[in-house]
């Protein structure tokens, strides 16, 4: 089995073994890590194309984060958390449209620090 099998197999165990607050944590992880790549592809233009695959994925993980919160468990958590995706999403499809990856950082650094405040509070509970 060559490598990128084994990757493959080792992340398929473990999203279907996580909990639902490690499945936020590997969202918000995927969602920066298309970030990333997509900010290195999208300076050049032979790599656009590639680069906007990547940051079209981070679009899809922050609207499926947004589709998933629960107004009715705690409204203030989820209003909040609502306008912070939408304004990350504003920073990647005007990153698209323009074809400027400036905003990309900030909307990294967003996204990282939801995954590292997901991530304290599960160990915080464990």
């Amino acid at each position: 089995m060559n490598a990128r099998k084994s990757y493959g197999a080792y992340k398929s165990v473990e999203v279907r073994t996580a909990s639902p607050v490690q499945l936020l944590i590997l969202l918000y992880e995927g969602a920066v890590k298309h970030i990333r790549k997509g900010e290195a592809l999208l300076q050049g233009e032979d790599s656009f194309h590639e680069g906007a695959e990547h940051l079209l994925r981070a679009m899809g993980i922050v609207t499926e984060l947004a589709g998933v919160l629960n107004p009715q468990a705690s409204p203030e958590l989820a209003q909040n958390l609502s306008g912070i995706y939408q304004h990350v999403l504003e920073l990647l499809s005007g990153s698209l449209r323009e074809r400027d990856p400036e905003r990309l950082p900030e909307a990294a650094g967003i996204m990282e620090s939801l995954g590292s405040a997901w991530r304290e509070l599960s160990q915080g509970a464990a």
